[in-house]
């Protein structure tokens, strides 16, 4: 984008609902882009404040609109300093598992429910991720498996204590060749389970860094002539 100025930016955005069983969903995801490595680097967070009593409700991607559509290049899935992977609430040996073969990135994405989101992350195949979307370009993508829970980890019931969980946050890394503004993203959303019928929920969009910068100058301004 020339004439465009170029800079590092960093937005979150977060989301609530209700889930099965009336459960209380609640979701964030920060983007942040370093324009000197071109490195955008996404972390997903269950921020829920309850265990999930069902597979359903565990938080197995986020979604999003871009334009223009840069090309993003896989780079890592790991887990957020802090976080672990568990089964049935007990740790487990993160070494041992490939997160990189269980989450999936795609662009140019056609039937989601919000339809104007080309772009998404994901832990389940939902019908539009394949094997060759995921972070290592090979795997087995599908069901709720390596989906983010709450800190307060399973109930038991649903078959929960059966899955491998994250608790509670992933971070995954881009690199690209594009010069990414906060305003190339467009509309959000958390999507929860393995199904697009389970529950998702839409989340605003963040403000402009850009426009809150120029709020705070025409504020100052006032200020100035005020005074």
């Amino acid at each position: 984008m020339s004439g465009v100025a170029h800079a590092d930016f960093n937005f979150s955005i977060t989301g609530t609902g209700i889930g099965i069983d009336n459960a209380n969903l609640a979701a964030s995801a920060n983007f942040t882009f370093k324009d000197s490595t071109d490195t955008l680097t996404v972390t997903l967070t269950n921020t829920a404040t309850e265990a999930i009593r069902a597979q359903g409700n565990a938080l197995t991607g986020v979604f999003w609109q871009f334009v223009p559509q840069p090309t993003l290049t896989r780079v890592s899935a790991a887990l957020k300093s802090g976080s672990k992977v568990t089964l049935n609430n007990v740790v487990q040996n993160a070494s041992t598992y490939n997160l990189n073969s269980e989450w999936a990135y795609a662009d140019g994405i056609t039937g989601y429910p919000e339809s104007a989101m080309n772009n998404g992350i994901s832990a389940s195949g939902l019908g539009l991720f394949s094997s060759n979307d995921t972070f290592s370009g090979s795997g087995m993508i599908g069901g709720a498996d390596y989906g983010l829970i709450s800190s307060l980890g399973v109930t038991g019931e649903d078959g929960t204590p059966t899955r491998n969980f994250v608790n509670n946050s992933m971070v995954f890394t881009f690199s690209t060749s594009a010069h990414l503004l906060q305003t190339d993203f467009k509309t959000f959303a958390f999507q929860y389970g393995s199904a697009l019928s389970e529950p998702f929920i839409p989340a605003p969009e963040p403000a402009s860094t850009a426009g809150i910068v120029a709020g705070l100058l025409v504020m100052l301004k006032r200020r100035k002539r005020k005074a």
